[in-house]
């Protein structure tokens, strides 16, 4: 099984599993007395906790198996452009004079 095959099954299980969520949702009543409404309003809130819980677990499993973009490495693995007046002491990077003539302050 590979990587597609992953995240399209993870895709019809989330599918899955908002449907039956959904429906869940849509045949809760709360009729009774004040007891009754409380429990079942508890019961309630236990289910919306686990619907999430195991939405969440999929969804986490589904963004780990895509992985980043390519953009995204790009940008976590960029040589960073700014330095500070600690790096130029040291030799670690160039002062950057291109604003000199703007008036800009040097390091």
């Amino acid at each position: 099984m590979d990587k597609t095959d992953k995240v399209l099954l993870c895709d019809a299980m989330i599918a899955e599993l908002d449907n039956e969520h959904q429906e869940t949702v849509n045949s809760q009543s709360t009729t009774g007395n004040r007891l009754e409404v409380y429990t079942s309003s508890a019961a309630n809130m236990l289910a919306e906790k686990t619907y999430l819980d195991k939405r969440k677990a999929l969804v986490s499993f589904r963004n780990d198996t895509v992985g980043v973009s390519n953009e995204v490495e790009a940008y976590i693995n960029r040589v960073p452009t700014v330095f500070s007046k600690i790096d130029v002491i040291e030799g670690r990077a160039k002062e950057d004079n291109s604003l000199q003539p703007l008036g800009g302050k040097g390091l």
